[in-house]
C-alpha cells in the first residue's frame, strides 16, 4: 500500500518523484487482504471510511507503467489476471477488474517521465 511518506515526496518533489499503480491497489483486494478493515481499526469508522475512499481514489488516479526516455518500460511486478476467488469458492464483489480485447488502445494508461 501507498505509504504516507512517500505521497509527500511526491507533493515535495513532482518532478523527480513518479509513482505507479500496483496490482492490489484495487477495492476488491484491499477489501480481501484486510486494509479497508486496518483503516477502520486505527481511525474509526468515519475517518477510516473517508481515508480509505480517498486512498482508492487517489490508487485509481496513478498510472500502471512509465516510460522512461525511449526504451526503459517501468511497471509493478504483478499484473492484473481478474479477480481472486474467496474462501469458499464464491467469486467476490468489487474491484472492477475487465479483461481487455486485443487491439484495446491503453495508451493513457502510460506515464511518461
Amino acid at each position: 500500500m501507498l505509504r504516507p511518506w512517500v505521497a509527500a515526496w511526491k507533493v515535495a518533489h513532482p518532478q523527480h518523484v513518479h509513482l505507479l499503480r500496483g496490482n492490489h491497489e484495487c477495492e476488491f483486494c484491499t477489501e480481501f487482504y484486510g486494509y479497508k478493515q486496518e483503516l477502520l481499526a486505527k481511525y474509526g469508522k468515519p475517518h477510516g471510511k473517508s481515508l480509505y475512499r480517498s486512498f482508492l481514489q487517489l490508487a485509481a488516479n496513478l498510472p500502471l507503467a512509465a516510460l522512461v526516455g525511449t526504451k526503459t518500460l517501468v511497471l509493478h511486478g504483478g499484473l492484473f489476471r481478474g479477480q481472486p476467488e474467496k474462501r469458499g469458492g464464491k467469486k467476490g464483489k468489487g474491484g472492477g477488474l475487465k479483461k481487455m480485447a486485443a487491439g484495446t488502445d491503453t495508451s493513457h494508461l502510460l506515464s511518461s517521465t
